[in-house]
């Protein structure tokens, strides 16, 4: 895959003024990359299972801040619904680490966001995926990537669609686009670039089948917002809103909480340091009148600290049952304890252990003594695994015995 880029638009103010920029294009390929199209196309040629992942990245560096602009438009130019796929998005570029990937969503050594064929979106958070937006599997659709301040979004048109309503500007790709956002706190002062990953291999019926998969760009452009910055600011200096933490109806996203708030804090004192507070104090001296307010802080952070002690036994509880009350554990304490068993190496029986359980009604811990190797050999488990099956009954039968070391087993997980 390919990009080329053709001229930088404000958006917001400036229909027809455009400011010529150094052209964006595909620098760096994966070994069955073919490029064509002066850089702006790129086609995958691995079709052989062992190399059927290349990827292909972008020269610009991406640096996302409040009044920057980044867009790409994309068209699917080569793509099979079965038999390959497509992934676009941004990786952070990150030395000391091979930045040349097979593929490069869902890696947990560089942050990276992406969105793949199948309607699914990728980070370093979500290795495995999870449901975003349609597909674009169809040959001639088209994908727009906008990068708005920390915010990336995606939009998918068809080829006929942008004909029929004569899209052609960027403001068109805007206004027309159902924009999905697939990360709205974009870690700030780290450096990305586009990266597209293109895959074309798959069996059919005991018979090798090909198609490759080819990408274009249609367009690219890097964007300013027309705003007078105070000459004194450090050019580094981050929006405040960047930081807020923002709910969006996932009760579940702790993590990313966590990592926001952390950056929060790391903002603030990077941002009140010494220097900065006597710049302040030397142009307001009332500015730094704030002792009532830093007590009241300190007081809060108090209250903060244990709660968030009280948090993580609450969370080790859960990770790690307690093997001494074995028999009041329910489905999910039973799965949770058999996951942290031998660093992990039960976690591919989970889905089958947890529907075994749920249809055989072992509803409690106390009745995982009762499984023998016999019957997780049959239905509903199914595990062919003898050894695997030998070693599960064998901690089953631990817990009754009261004999098994939690200590060894909880220490290796901190």
């Amino acid at each position: 895959m390919a990009l080329q880029l053709v001229q930088s638009v404000d958006i917001k103010n400036a229909r027809n003024k455009t400011n010529n920029l150094n052209a964006e294009y595909f620098a760096e390929f994966g070994k069955k990359i073919e490029s064509t199209d002066t850089n702006r196309t790129v086609t995958n040629c691995g079709l052989s299972i062992i190399d059927g992942w290349n990827t292909a990245y972008g020269l610009v560096q991406i640096i996302p801040k409040k009044h920057k602009k980044y867009f790409w438009a994309f068209n699917i130019e080569q793509h099979h619904r079965k038999y390959s796929s497509i992934v676009i998005g941004i990786e952070e570029i990150k030395t000391g680490i091979n930045c040349l990937k097979k593929y490069f969503h869902g890696q947990t050594d560089t942050k990276n966001y992406a969105y793949k064929s199948n309607g699914k979106k990728y980070s370093h958070i979500i290795s495995s995926g999870v449901n975003f937006s349609d597909n674009y599997s169809q040959q001639g659709s088209i994908v727009a990537m906008l990068i708005d301040g920390y915010s990336l979004s995606f939009c998918k048109l068809s080829d006929n669609f942008c004909r029929k309503h004569k899209i052609n500007t960027i403001e068109e790709y805007i206004q027309y686009g159902a924009w999905v956002v697939a990360e709205n706190n974009i870690p700030h002062n780290t450096k990305y670039r586009m990266a597209v990953s293109l895959y074309g291999k798959t069996k059919l019926f005991g018979a090798e089948s090909s198609d490759q998969s080819a990408v274009k760009l249609l367009k690219y452009t890097f964007t300013v917002s027309e705003v007078v910055e105070d000459e004194d600011s450090d050019d580094d200096e981050e929006d405040d809103n960047y930081y807020e933490v923002k709910d969006n109806g996932n009760a579940g996203n702790l993590k990313d909480k966590l990592i926001s708030l952390e950056a929060q804090l790391a903002n603030f004192e990077r941002k009140y340091n010494d220097k900065k507070i006597s710049a302040a104090y030397s142009k307001n001296c009332k500015s730094i009148e704030v002792l009532s307010d830093i007590n009241k802080l300190k007081t809060r952070l108090t209250s903060f600290t244990q709660h968030i002690g009280n948090m993580e036994n609450y969370i080790s509880s859960i990770l790690y049952p307690d093997i001494t009350e074995y028999e009041t554990w329910n489905i999910p304490q039973m799965i949770q304890w058999i996951a942290s068993l031998d660093n992990g190496a039960y976690i591919k029986y989970l889905d089958v252990l947890q529907k075994g359980f749920e249809v055989d009604n072992i509803c409690s811990g106390e009745l995982l003594c009762e499984l023998t190797i016999d019957s997780l050999r049959n239905k509903p488990f199914n595990i062919k695994d003898m050894m695997a099956r030998k070693k599960l009954v064998h901690y089953f039968q631990t817990l009754k015995r009261g004999n098994q070391r939690y200590n060894t087993y909880q220490a290796q997980y901190y």
